[in-house]
């Protein structure tokens, strides 16, 4: 296969990563949207974030984020998995021009006009990171929220159960409460 080629596979390969990565940045804002936060991409979430708060439920909220980690995780996995597949491409394009990186200086060896296509998809696919890790940070910083707030849950719980059991009276005829303030 002719390097120029394999280079043009290599770039419908990151832009078919970078369309994945605009639905995972998409979903992240309507995330984002439902729980209140500004949105950070071009195409956020049209839906007022106050309206969808008022009526959704912690438990709601939980199972949304579980469903958006498992979709992202299933579409990361196809990224994971087309970069394998592209991996042969690059090895073989960095062989042949005896190179340790593709970049733009190798590119313009073989295809003075992929140049431009390449540089403008690496800033995009850096772009896209960056705001891919600013949704990781948002979901990181919701999720540990909302442990928190399920470990004071539990033992708001058990401070109830221990409560109970300590006031409630060992036979039901007869109860004693000792005050030892006294």
């Amino acid at each position: 296969m002719e390097l120029r080629d394999r280079i043009e596979r290599l770039l419908n390969s990151f832009g078919q990563d970078a369309q994945i990565y605009q639905e995972i940045l998409f979903e992240t804002e309507k995330m984002e949207a439902r729980w209140g936060e500004p949105p950070r991409f071009a195409s956020g979430a049209s839906e007022p974030a106050h309206e969808k708060n008022a009526t959704r439920t912690d438990e709601q909220e939980a199972d949304d984020v579980e469903a958006l980690l498992a979709w992202r995780q299933e579409r990361l996995q196809d990224i994971s998995r087309r970069r394998e597949d592209s991996e042969a491409d690059r090895q073989a394009i960095r062989e042949e021009l005896g190179v340790e990186e593709l970049d733009a200086a190798a590119i313009r060896r073989v295809s003075p006009e992929l140049v431009e296509p390449w540089q403008s998809m690496i800033a995009e696919m850096k772009k896209i990171d960056e705001l891919i890790r600013g949704g990781d940070e948002m979901l990181i910083k919701k999720v540990n929220m909302e442990i928190e707030y399920m470990k004071l849950e539990m033992h708001r719980v058990q401070n109830i159960k221990k409560s109970r059991k300590v006031y409630q009276p060992l036979n039901r005829d007869e109860a004693l409460f000792v005050d030892k303030n006294r």
